[in-house]
């Protein structure tokens, strides 16, 4: 991992408007170390373009694998940029930032897991607004059978490891009002990425065997406190 700190002479984190240095830190085998400063300056006097300009140096010199940065402060146009045009994460904390690393790392790639979370689902809801056409038109049963809806809905599942995928289906649909089973269960199913699927419902849906046949699949379906437990596999070849 790669973290960038913005410091002053004695180390410690300050704005990125006040004069300073940027460090770029990696912990390739357990401990961090800087390994290189990057240029940059702002002031206050510089135009929106300028500061764009700037911070685009900025990110080019610090390279596509650090979105995370520490500094004397979060809020203000120039992390705003950062946050939303380039996708970085920004942290404060007092003191010395050498000593911070460690535990800034495993806060921020929390966070980023939690982020990433949060726009898979906000792109799932995203499937099933209505387009011009109303609910029911062919273009939301486009999206809903797109790349971007397999990828949304595998956001949903929990991976176990080997193939192996868990989702809550009751779950899923009690929090996505506007989404049903096939709209969820479709794209998994028929693309098969997975060596078994556990899914839990409250009820299998009437055409669930008959898809599971059409794509070469079984399910062995288990009664639950809950409702039902589906395993579902590949037939044998």
């Amino acid at each position: 991992m790669k973290i960038a700190a913005y410091v002053d002479e004695a180390g410690e984190p300050v704005s990125l408007y006040r004069a300073g240095h940027l460090h770029l830190y990696e912990d390739p085998s357990g401990n961090f170390r800087r390994v290189k400063e990057v240029p940059f300056e702002l002031n206050a006097r510089m135009r929106l373009p300028e500061v764009k300009s700037a911070l685009e140096t900025m990110v080019a010199d610090l390279g596509d694998d650090c979105r995370t940065l520490l500094s004397g402060e979060i809020r203000g146009l120039v992390y705003s940029l950062l946050q939303e045009e380039h996708g970085f994460r920004v942290w404060r904390s007092p003191g010395p930032a050498a000593g911070q690393l460690e535990r800034i790392a495993r806060e921020d790639a929390a966070l980023a897991v939690a982020r990433k979370r949060e726009l898979d689902e906000r792109a799932f809801a995203a499937l099933f607004s209505s387009p011009s056409g109303g609910c029911g038109g062919e273009g939301a049963v486009g999206r809903r059978r797109s790349k971007e809806a397999l990828r949304a809905v595998q956001s949903l599942t929990e991976s176990l490891g080997d193939g192996h995928f868990r989702l809550d289906l009751a779950g899923v649909l009690a929090r996505f009002k506007n989404a049903n089973s096939k709209d969820v269960l479709l794209p998994l199913l028929e693309d098969g990425g997975f060596r078994r699927l556990d899914i839990s419902c409250d009820h299998l849906p009437r055409w669930f065997e008959r898809k599971l046949a059409d794509l070469g699949l079984r399910a062995q379906v288990t009664p639950t406190a809950r409702g039902i437990q589906a395993l579902v596999e590949h037939l044998p070849r």
